[in-house]
């Protein structure tokens, strides 16, 4: 806690995100990286199998930044105007978030990943 006439630092935190709806194929990822760069988060986004139909992520960045991505991740993608041809077809159906606080920023950029998928 900060004390008189000090600024408390912000608190950074990590997010682990998955999507789920139609999220694949409408650039979702690609959205979804303008966004964090607009915004100075970092992290990495990636699709799971087509059987799957989702997106797997984690964010980085401080609490305020983290809040403005889990609405963006929440509602879809609308701050893009420009790209709503291509994402008209995005919907997402569901999400899950886990955030946890952290001392400092350990991924330095965001990288849209290769397809995840899991063995049987």
């Amino acid at each position: 806690m900060a004390s008189a006439g000090q600024i408390e630092a912000p608190k950074i935190v990590n997010l682990r995100f998955e999507v789920k709806g139609v999220v694949q194929g409408v650039s979702f990822r690609e959205l979804l990286k303008k966004k964090c760069d607009a915004l100075g988060v970092c992290g990495w986004v990636q699709n799971t199998s087509f059987e799957e139909g989702s997106v797997l992520g984690e964010l980085q960045g401080t609490s305020h930044q983290i809040d403005e991505m889990k609405c963006f991740l929440a509602q879809g993608i609308h701050d893009f105007p420009k790209e709503k041809e291509k994402s008209k077809k995005l919907k997402v159906e569901k999400y899950a978030f886990e955030e946890t606080p952290i001392e400092k920023v350990t991924i330095r950029t965001f990288l849209i990943l290769d397809h995840f998928r899991l063995l049987k």
